[in-house]
């Protein structure tokens, strides 16, 4: 051991104004943004931790400030789940327009996690929360 402090995170789904890993949020952002209100999905059930990159940021900054000492890991998520389902209703929300849905069988994936949340008791135990919600976030990535 160095006895440098070392911070081990566990990123989940981030989603922001500029994120670029491709998973569900901008996906549904890039067809949305190109004007289509019928959109093209796979899988609909799974449920899945979404943390906004404003979020994500203040998490590492406050990991940095307050973790001084030893090997420690965190999982940065915002410890709510959501379907498939319910990120399409929150683009519709922001939208103030309906969004339906098509299953697209060749973006159905065979093998699929169903659930995906993050605990974040241990992140918030040193004093972060998060601040910004699916709806606020959804609402930096649209384009009217």
């Amino acid at each position: 051991m160095t006895g440098t402090p070392t911070i081990i995170c566990r990123f989940f789904n981030a989603f922001g104004p500029n994120e670029t890993n491709p998973h569900l949020i901008p996906e549904i952002q890039n067809q949305v943004n190109s004007g289509l209100r019928k959109i093209n999905l796979g899988n609909l059930t799974p449920k899945r931790d979404f943390i906004h990159t404003s979020d994500m940021a203040n998490a590492v900054s406050t990991l940095l400030q307050k973790v001084n000492s030893g090997i420690d890991t965190f999982n940065l998520g915002r410890g709510i789940e959501y379907a498939v389902t319910e990120i399409v209703d929150a683009f519709s929300e922001e939208l103030g327009e309906k969004i339906e849905i098509v299953v697209d069988p060749t973006r159905v994936r065979k093998v699929e996690r169903m659930h995906l949340l993050a605990d974040v008791s241990k992140l918030k135990s040193i004093g972060w929360e998060p601040l910004i919600g699916i709806n606020e976030g959804i609402r930096t990535l649209i384009e009217k």
